[in-house]
């Protein structure tokens, strides 16, 4: 669509809106004398609207309906005159089309621009587009502006736009309603809210831009968030002022994309608005939610520790002078500092230096520990480091030490193994009792995870999990079976070429194995529920996949009373209502969908569960009345931007009834389990409730009706979370959760033990500098628990999976 200016040029250029436009949506510019915005009334936002100088000329945005016309001006040159009538429905369909940001070659472009920062949804990722489309990078040229043919209105594809930018060596080219086109498709393909609006102006022409939704001020879906994004763009591109449009209402927030300079001269997000007599909102995928932006995520990259050698072989006499090096890698270079430990005793201060010579004395007789870290010198905390080093080194013994005699009725210690003992006072000292502690680490030079263990029948450990080191693809689901000890017995990895990874597993009846994992290498769509089953030494027997054309989760599965299996996960590809619904699957034989499979994993029914939000399901469990318990998380429903969901279904997946739990922000459940007394356990994250930090571990107690008996948080300062929960046998709960709060690192596996009533008897941390995540726990038969998870602190490289043994009071 084309309107006269004054050079000459016509544009109209569109914006992506999701929901409809408002009366009330007024400009507003943040700068040094604005503060503490969500504070402001409606009317203080209007006020600031009509006395600022910067907006003079700037109306507020007005949104037509469907119904209304445009006039429209026609240029001359042969192809006539006068103005031409569009329909503002038609218009909002036409360019609904030419956005597509669901593209395969608009998807690439914007996942190679976000990818230059972490996160999802980030305003810095959002910058990186803008400033791509308006100046080009290293190998091509900015935007190319190129008028519409006279008197027509030409609207093209992104990826149209796209590909004539390739063959001219530039991003892109056209006139401004081409522009605003692929703005908006490159910020919807990574998940952003965008609008365009049409900025008319009876004397001069026209204009249009896009807009990206920030956030709401003074509300939970964004709190304070907004106010700091703009701060953020203020100092990160030296704007003393960046232009918005704010809802007076709901006090949602659009950051301007328009191309225009500042003041300096530099064109950026938040640049000043085009001046006009109307400014007309189109809106395009109005069905679509709004979706805030999130701040920058702060990445440093921490360096890791590749060898720690000797110049010398081990055993050395006393007096011998033995120069260890370290060799370390830091991913963007940044300085490094060292430190060398002899017997958990610093030998050095943090240095430079990747050496240190340790002169050996007579009191050094005997095995020593030699262990290095290391630090990014960006760290402020002197005794922070992200990665260490351990070797043992010989010095010849002056004195050897006698072993202690133990009697034959005296029981051995395993190999590799530490003990926890209860000890008698009598005058032997003799152990009474004893449970075994141990931590095992399995991977390779890739990453490795842990997500779910269970104590097998014969005192040893079925685990599940991903690698990238071993396997066929990309990531392989992995099985792995081990000892009493936590030895390896035998692993098994399954999967293609893409991704595929386990979640869930279960010891079956007849001493096999079920797992419930996700597969992109098999199945219907992107991503397929992958149930396979094994004999007991792992060998597939078979395997079913469940889903359809688009991504589809499995994320717990256990076999049920009927020998079939349950199986709950969430499915993009046969919601309903909304963007993902709860997927409850059990062994069973129609196309309906809540699925339920008989012993050889043929699908009996299935059901779904969500309304129009993202609805997800992350625990499930057979009830003693034959029906299921289910845990997950909601954002269709509820209190808040997402809730707890607990779900109670009959043994044919009907729902009997749900409770929600959630405050006026994010919370999610992650694991349920029924109580001795037919109730339910559940644990989980909230950010409603957290009393200090980012969010809290989160354990609930219902009544067998799913009503709140009462609730406990646990947390610190930073970001708290359950992901396993289970009742022991004194009638307490255990659970397994992951803390940046405490511990070593900057994430810790968190064990908390409590009493019947959730009241904490103990907790303990287990993790290094690096990020270590727990994901499942048990009780064990000796009393002790098993833990599986993730370390990045231990283990080879990258990631490894990790299976920790502990005691009764949790010490390992």
């Amino acid at each position: 669509m084309r309107i006269i200016m004054a050079h000459g040029a016509i544009w109209l250029c569109m914006v992506l809106l999701v929901g409809l436009g408002s009366a009330a949506d007024v400009p507003f510019v943040f700068d040094q004398s604005t503060s503490d915005v969500a504070g402001y009334t409606s009317a203080q936002i209007e006020q600031d609207h009509t006395t600022s100088p910067d907006l003079a000329g700037v109306p507020i945005v007005s949104s037509p309906s469907d119904s209304e016309s445009l006039e429209i001006p026609i240029t001359g040159g042969g192809s006539g005159s006068g103005t031409q009538e569009k329909n503002i429905g038609e218009l909002k369909r036409t360019l609904d089309a030419r956005v597509e940001p669901d593209n395969p070659r608009v998807r690439d472009e914007a996942v190679v621009l976000a990818l230059k920062y972490p996160g999802e949804k980030t305003i810095d990722q959002i910058v990186s587009i803008y400033d791509y489309l308006k100046n080009g990078d290293e190998s091509k040229k900015g935007w190319g502006y190129v008028s519409d043919p006279r008197g027509i209105d030409d609207f093209m594809f992104a990826n149209q736009t796209l590909r004539n930018g390739e063959r001219a060596n530039c991003v892109g080219g056209g006139d401004c309603d081409d522009f605003a086109i692929l703005m908006s498709a490159l910020v919807e393909s990574i998940g952003g809210t965008t609008r365009i609006i049409l900025a008319r102006n009876n004397s001069t022409g026209g204009h249009a831009y896009a807009e990206v939704y920030l956030g709401r001020i003074n509300n939970s879906d964004s709190g304070n968030q907004v106010e700091a994004i703009i701060d953020w763009l203020r100092e990160k591109l030296d704007a003393d002022k960046i232009y918005t449009h704010i809802d007076t209402d709901t006090k949602d927030v659009w950051l301007n994309l328009d191309w225009g300079p500042d003041e300096k001269g530099s064109a950026h997000p938040g640049g000043p608005f085009y001046q006009g007599d109307k400014h007309i909102v189109l809106c395009v995928r109005d069905k679509v939610l709004k979706t805030p932006l999130r701040m920058p995520e702060i990445s440093n990259k921490p360096p890791k520790l590749i060898s720690l050698t000797a110049d010398k072989l081990s055993p050395q006499e006393a007096g011998a002078a033995i120069t260890w090096t370290a060799e370390a890698r830091d991913p963007e270079e940044d300085q490094m500092l060292y430190r060398f430990y002899l017997n958990d005793e610093p030998a050095t201060k943090w240095i430079n230096e990747d050496m240190w010579t340790w002169t050996a004395e007579d009191y050094d007789a005997g095995e020593n520990q030699i262990e290095v870290r290391v630090r990014d010198g960006k760290h402020a905390g002197a005794e922070g480091f992200d990665s260490r080093k351990v070797a043992s080194f010989e010095i010849a013994e002056v004195e050897q030490t006698q072993p202690v005699n133990w009697s034959e009725d005296d029981r051995a210690v395993p190999e590799e193994s530490s003990v926890a003992m209860d000890v008698t006072a009598d005058v032997d000292d003799r152990i009474v009792s004893e449970v075994e502690t141990w931590s095992k680490t399995f991977g390779g030079a890739e990453n490795d995870w842990g997500m779910s263990v269970q104590q097998t029948l014969d005192s040893g450990y079925i685990i599940t999990g991903w690698t990238s080191s071993f396997g066929a693809g990309y990531n392989g689901l992995w099985l792995i079976k081990t000892n009493d000890h936590g030895n390896k017995l035998w692993d098994r990895t399954f999967g293609g070429a893409e991704c595929d990874e386990g979640d869930s597993v279960q010891q079956t009846l007849d001493g096999g194995y079920i797992i419930m994992g996700n597969t992109e290498s098999f199945g219907a769509g992107n991503n397929d529920l992958w149930l396979i089953k094994t004999d007991d030494h792992g060998n597939k027997l078979w395997d079913r996949t469940f889903g359809g054309a688009d991504w589809d989760w499995g994320s717990s599965v256990q076999q049920t009373s009927d020998g079939g299996y349950i199986i709950t996960g969430s499915t993009f590809s046969f919601d309903e209502a909304g963007d993902r619904d709860l997927w409850l699957i059990k062994t069973g034989d129609r196309d309906l969908w809540l699925i339920k499979t008989d012993d050889q994993g043929n699908k009996l029914w299935d059901r779904t569960f969500g309304g129009a939000g993202h609805d997800e399901g992350n625990s499930v469990q057979q009830t003693l009345d034959g029906g299921y318990i289910i845990m997950g998380y909601t954002e269709s429903f509820g209190a808040g931007s997402s809730d707890l969901w607990l779900i109670k279904t009959d043994d044919q997946g009907n729902k009997l009834w749900d409770r929600t739990f959630g405050g006026a922000y994010g919370d999610d459940g992650s694991s349920v389990q029924q109580t001795f007394d037919g109730g339910y356990i559940i644990t989980g994250g909230t950010s409603s409730f957290d009393e200090a930090g980012d969010g809290d571990l989160w354990l609930i107690k219902t009544d067998a009706e799913g009503n709140k008996l009462w609730d406990r948080t646990f947390g610190g300062a930073y970001g708290d979370d359950g992901s396993s929960v289970q009742q022991t046998l004194d009638g307490g709960y255990i659970i397994m959760g992951n803390t940046e709060s405490f511990g070593a690192g900057n994430n810790d596996l968190w064990l908390i033990k409590t009493d019947d009533q959730g009241n904490r008897l103990w907790d303990r941390t287990f993790g290094g500098a690096g990020h270590d995540e727990g994901n499942s726990v048990q009780q064990t038969l000796d009393g002790g628990y098993i833990i599986m998870g993730y370390t990045e602190s231990f283990g080879a490289v990258d990631s490894d999976l990790w299976l920790i043994k502990t005691d009764a009071e949790g010490n390992a």
